[in-house]
C-alpha cells in the first residue's frame, strides 16, 4: 500500500522480470484504492513501480 495526499499526481508502472513494461498509467489521487486488472496477464512476478512529488515506491506482485 502506497499512501498518498488527496490531489496528488502518480504514476502507475509495470514490468515484468525481464524489464518489459507490461502496463503504465497516470492518475490523481482522490481516496481509496487503485485496482488493476490482471485477467490478461500472464502468471508470474511483476514489479509494480508508483510514482509521484513524494517519491516513489516499488511493490513485487505475484499473478498466478
Amino acid at each position: 500500500m502506497v499512501s498518498l495526499p488527496a490531489g496528488e499526481n502518480y504514476h502507475v508502472q509495470i514490468t515484468d522480470l525481464n524489464g518489459a513494461m507490461v502496463h503504465q498509467e497516470d492518475h490523481t489521487f482522490t481516496s481509496g484504492i487503485h485496482k488493476l486488472d490482471l485477467a490478461q496477464w500472464d502468471s508470474g512476478m511483476y514489479i509494480v513501480e508508483v510514482a509521484s512529488d513524494q517519491g516513489s515506491e516499488h511493490i513485487k506482485v505475484l499473478k498466478n
